[in-house]
């Protein structure tokens, strides 16, 4: 019946309406967003509109058509166009892989678009951009963020606020990104115990994990050059805390030092393998009478880290980027935790410069949300990682 009254209204409705009978992801779409009241031109095309958009794109591959669809049917669902077509590579490429999804609000299907929007635009913002990320989400946005007026005021009033949640994307969903402004812009401030620094750097002691946190002053903090409002102050606070990471001394972090293959294998070890067992290692530069020679040990034997071909591990040279991507892949696979499926992966520029071995852990742990790049366009994978790095990279795993 449906497809006799298209067929003889098709002249009057001026659309092709043929994908509502030969896609049945459309025309499920349809029945969720069909009008309740009676069936007017504009509420049919509306609903139509709605139902190519969320059906058509559902488990489809094309990027390039789910992006001509989204062109196609902005206008009708009140879509931004704009705002759509400004939007980087990166941030499209996430978007589209919402879509792909099929995932969606029948309620409010345009809010969902720009919520989607809202996600992709923010999380693919270069790391340096703090007021163009403010003014995206307070201005280009507001609409979806729906914050009150004192959360908008501090948060817009506040650099530091905006630097804390720019630290913590990616995020997946607009609750995710509300609480955290929100959190921001009305911070509690976690003081961390204080570890020790047995001539490593960044690496603690023994004890149990416990992120228990003590509510304080938001003027009291540990570092002098880790304050509140540093992007990675709360990865840096918690593993203190947990005796994983310590100080160059009691009031020192560094937070832009490098970062040596032998200080990152002491973060690993004290973050997700303290139990394990140390063994024998082959490596001609790691002796039993170096200090990191357990933590080498014990990742040695579990197979996370390698040597080079001259069967040294280097452990004073700074550790890639890239490098630690695979140490930390082959962490996140060890501990059989949940698969890496946040986001679409959207290539870097800088693709090429990845080494064979480092391309599938860096796309893993981008798809997961655990690494971005130095930019939205570069991945930078033969610079050196910072102890900042370093504690936002692992801290991400261990929340996961």
């Amino acid at each position: 019946n449906f497809d006799n009254l298209l067929s003889t209204q098709n002249s009057a409705l001026g659309v092709d309406y043929t994908e509502l009978t030969s896609d049945s992801d459309i025309l499920s779409a349809y029945n969720k967003f069909k009008p309740s009241g009676t069936l007017t031109r504009k509420s049919f095309l509306t609903a139509y509109a709605y139902a190519r958009l969320f059906g058509l794109s559902k488990g489809e591959a094309d990027a390039s058509k789910i992006d001509k669809l989204i062109k196609e049917t902005a206008r009708t669902v009140d879509l931004d166009l704009t705002a759509y077509n400004s939007l980087s590579s990166a941030a499209k490429t996430e978007l589209l892989g919402r879509f792909n999804k099929g995932t969606y609000s029948v309620n409010t299907p345009t809010e969902q678009c720009l919520q989607w929007m809202c996600l992709a635009e923010s999380n693919n913002l270069a790391a340096n951009t703090a007021v163009n990320y403010k003014d995206i989400l307070l201005n280009k946005y507001s609409s979806v963020l729906t914050l009150d007026s004192d959360t908008y005021t501090k948060f817009n009033g506040n650099n530091d606020a905006v630097v804390t949640v720019m630290g913590k994307k990616p995020y997946n969903s607009i609750e995710d990104l509300v609480k955290e402004i929100k959190a921001a812009a009305n911070p509690p401030v976690i003081i961390p115990e204080g570890g020790y620094d047995d001539g490593g750097g960044s690496g603690g002691g023994g004890g149990s994990k416990s992120f228990a946190n003590e509510i304080v002053s938001p003027q009291s903090t540990s570092f002098s050059d880790v304050p509140a409002s540093h992007w990675a102050y709360e990865p840096i606070s918690e593993m203190q805390k947990a005796k994983i990471i310590s100080g160059r001394d009691e009031k020192t972090f560094a937070p832009e030092d490098n970062v040596t293959r032998a200080e990152f294998s002491k973060i690993i070890a004290e973050a997700f393998f303290r139990d394990a067992e140390a063994a024998e290692i082959a490596f001609g530069d790691v002796s039993v009478g170096n200090w990191y020679f357990t933590y080498v040990a014990k990742l040695s034997k579990l197979q996370i880290i390698t040597g080079d071909d001259k069967g040294n591990f280097n452990p004073n040279a700074p550790i890639t980027r890239q490098d630690a991507a695979v140490i930390i892949k082959r962490t996140y696979d060890k501990l059989q935790k949940n698969a890496l499926s946040i986001r679409e992966y959207a290539a870097f520029q800088d693709d090429n410069a990845i080494s064979d071995y480092a391309k599938d852990a860096v796309k893993s742990l981008y798809c997961g949300g655990i690494i971005n790049g130095m930019s939205e366009t570069s991945f930078m994978p033969q610079n050196n990682l910072t102890r900042a790095q370093a504690a936002m990279l692992v801290y991400t795993v261990m929340k996961k």
